[in-house]
This record gives C-alpha cells, structure tokens and sequence, in this order.
C-alpha cells in the first residue's frame, strides 16, 4: 500500500501537550492508529518544550543522543515562532541536533565555536540567514557565502545577516556566541510539512 502525502505517512508514536487545541476528531484519528496521546498540565512550558523533556528522558532511558526535527516550528503565530526558538537556545546541547523547521524554512543554533555547514540541495535553496536572536555575538567570520563575515560583531538594532547566499559546497562560520543560522526550503508550496 504505497503512501502518498498525507496524515496516514507521518504517523507519531506520541503526541504531546497541555491539548488544549487539538480537535478530538484527530487525536481519535492518531489514537486509532497507535499513538499514544499524552496530556501534560504544566503551564510553565509550551508544547513543544513538553515534547522535548519527553525526549531527552527517552535518550536518557535509551542511552544515546536524538537529532530532534521539530516540525510547524515557524509561521502562524509570532510568539510561539519566538518560543520556539528560545527552546533552540534552553534545549541547545541537549540533543545531538534540534532542528526547527517549517514549509518554508529550517533553522539551527550554533553552538560558539567552529561549525561546518553542509546544505541540502535537494530540499535547501542557498537563500541563508545568521542571526544573533538574544545576544549579542562578538566575533563572526564566515567563509563560503556571497556576503562572508570576518570578526564582525553581530547584534539586532545593528548588524545581522540576512538574505545571505551560499556559494561554496560547504560553509565555515566560527562564532564567539550562539547565533542562529536559517535557510530557505525549494518546495515551500508543498503540503509535506
């Protein structure tokens, strides 16, 4: 039975959260299927911060570090696009990649330090982004993109990089600071995500 694009492709093993705007219609949906559908009443985090506790006890219990890709993390509502990427900042480290992404973008923390980029060309246009969401960074040098940095101090209200494009195979930053890099997805009218 070939999957075409759909709810029936992407079946979770949990769905997760206060529940507090999930139509019972779909949680019955996913529950049919074996989900298991988990309640959680903490008003302290957002959903998605619930879902992550829950997989770093999972790695914990497992032995071994998750790469996380957290889907629908952009767009609709601005402040939990923002609560989304403070999680990239609370979670960074955590897990042995957190990836947000969107129908339209991807985005990443990088941790400070040297950091080698490799994007996708099949998914990824070479549209990209560094951004020094909550801090300052210092000290930011790139090498492959059009626009490459080299010891620019980068912070909103000043310098950021944005519509930025790769044009090496691969690009370096090295960063004093975390900073968050994004890029553009080709297939952004695509009903995948």
């Amino acid at each position: 039975n070939e999957c075409k694009v759909g709810a029936h492709c992407f079946i979770p093993d949990y769905v997760r959260g206060d529940l507090d705007s999930i139509r019972s219609e779909v949680a019955q949906f996913y529950a049919d299927l074996g989900t298991k559908i988990e309640k959680v009443h903490d008003q302290d985090s957002n959903d998605m911060e619930k879902c992550l506790d829950f997989l770093q006890r999972l790695q914990a219990e497992r032995n071994q570090r998750f790469s996380v890709v957290a889907l629908g993390s952009f767009g609709g509502r601005f402040d939990q696009t923002m609560a989304n990427l403070n999680a990239a900042y609370k979670w960074n480290g955590v897990f042995s990649n957190l990836v947000l992404i969107s129908t339209h973008s991807l985005g990443f923390l990088l941790s400070a330090g040297s950091h080698k980029i490799i994007i996708n060309k099949d998914f990824e246009t070479t549209t990209c982004g560094l951004l020094p969401i909550g801090t300052p960074s210092e000290s930011v040098t790139t090498k492959g993109l059009k626009w490459n940095l080299n010891k620019h101090k980068m912070e909103f209200g000043k310098l950021i990089s944005s519509s930025n494009e790769v044009v090496e195979d691969f690009v370096l930053v090295e960063t004093s600071h975390p900073i968050f890099w994004c890029t553009d997805l080709k297939y952004a009218s695509s009903s995948v995500l």
